[in-house]
């Protein structure tokens, strides 16, 4: 199974040439404004992953063509003038285990088996335009005691028009606006459990981003406006989740699109880069608007038959999720790949002022049985609202495309 060079790509999606995902050739994803990429941590509280953002773990996309990616929409995207219009649809299947064995409190020991399915929708219309959307199929309710595929729930999380204007592109929909990437690319089944906690999800706004070349390497630039998603497509199917309603207060639920997020990545051959700020709007008077910034860094080197990547972000709030409290996290990880195998480990904290701060240590080894077929197996430790607990997991991952 071959594994991507560092370097070999890196602007591929941005120059209108088919990029490689999950050692799948996939057709160029447009420039995007204020994307995330979405690649699985195997939390159903990370939401949902795009298989042409995923950077699969035995076929590795360079570091900094990850680091970019988080910048362009995730859906298939752009195809040569005379193939329009388009349709295609990246879709991720995948079946997981999680078996609590021990817990300070005896209630969080649990066995989860469940489904997570991902379906991407690129339409693709004349003169630089597309509509673009995404769904998700999984657990919408937290497990109250041993679960098998059950409180399983369809939802829409994005759906957005595109337009390439130029180099750059812009949206206007239902998106997830760009902060910090360590969420989606931590290495593992759990790898992104604490860093997902800041991560923005499922806004209705508009962003633009413009990718450019300086200083010998390729960066990109996003700026987002949004607002939390109140309306019907924040409900779901088969099994009801809770919607936001304007009553419930909260960061970004203004009802109109006043917060921000800006966010620059990029890299420079095997070093890449992530640096954002946000602020998030809130309306009452005892709460805070919601300031805060990130940065991360990532490397991937060669020693001797091993391929390895090492990962590090940092998140600052003053006053997190509008409350008065101090938070910050930070997640350092690291993979090593030889073969069809590869091995990674995660180590994560979070503080938020209001308890014990979260802590996180996660394996995982993975195995790449096909084209677009892996297995692993992972053990996680996590210390979360005072609560210690120790999980074994197992994962099998079929991704493939339909056009």
């Amino acid at each position: 199974m071959e594994r991507m060079r560092i370097g070999s790509d890196t602007g591929a999606a941005q120059k209108g040439f088919p990029v490689r995902s999950g050692c799948h050739t996939l057709p160029p994803a447009p420039v995007a404004a204020g994307m995330a990429p979405r690649i699985r941590t195997s939390s159903a509280r990370e939401g949902m992953d795009a298989v042409n953002g995923r950077m699969s773990r035995l076929c590795r996309r360079p570091v900094q063509s990850v680091i970019l990616a988080a910048l362009v929409i995730p859906a298939a995207g752009a195809v040569r003038a005379d193939e329009w219009p388009s349709l295609r649809a990246d879709i991720s299947v995948e079946l997981q285990d999680d078996y609590v064995f021990s817990a300070s409190d005896a209630a969080a020991e649990l066995n989860d088996t469940y489904a997570t399915i991902d379906v991407e929708l690129a339409w693709t219309l004349p003169e630089g335009t597309g509509i673009y959307a995404s769904s998700t199929f999984e657990p919408v309710e937290d497990p109250d005691g041993d679960r098998f595929f059950r409180d399983e729930g369809l939802y829409l999380e994005e759906v957005y028009f595109g337009l390439a204007a130029g180099p750059g592109f812009l949206i206007l929909g239902k998106f997830d606006p760009v902060f910090g990437t360590a969420g989606d690319n931590m290495p593992g089944i759990y790898g992104g459990d604490i860093a997902g906690d800041y991560e923005l999800d499922e806004r209705i706004g508009a962003a633009v981003s413009l990718p450019f070349e300086a200083l010998g390497g390729e960066h990109t630039l996003s700026v987002a406006t949004f607002v939390a998603d109140t309306t019907a497509l924040s409900g779901s199917l088969f099994t009801r989740r809770e919607r936001l309603r304007r009553s419930d207060g909260g960061v970004s639920n203004t009802g109109r699109p006043e917060s921000l997020a800006v966010a620059l990545g990029g890299g420079f051959g095997g070093t890449g880069y992530n640096l954002g700020i946000r602020y998030q709007g809130i309306e009452g008077e005892d709460t805070a608007a919601e300031y805060g910034a990130v940065a991360g860094l990532a490397h991937e080197f060669e020693a001797g038959p091993a391929e390895i990547a090492l990962f590090g972000e940092g998140a600052w709030f003053p006053d997190y999720d509008g409350a008065t409290e101090r938070a910050w996290f930070l997640t350092t990880g690291a993979e090593a790949g030889i073969g069809d195998f590869a091995l990674s480990g995660v180590l994560g904290l979070g503080d938020t002022g209001a308890g014990p701060a979260d802590r996180l240590a996660t394996t995982t080894l993975e195995y790449v049985i096909a084209d677009g077929l892996t297995a692993s197996i992972g053990y996680r430790y996590l210390r979360e609202d005072g609560v210690k607990s120790h999980t074994a997991g197992a994962l099998l991952t079929w991704d493939f495309s339909l056009e």
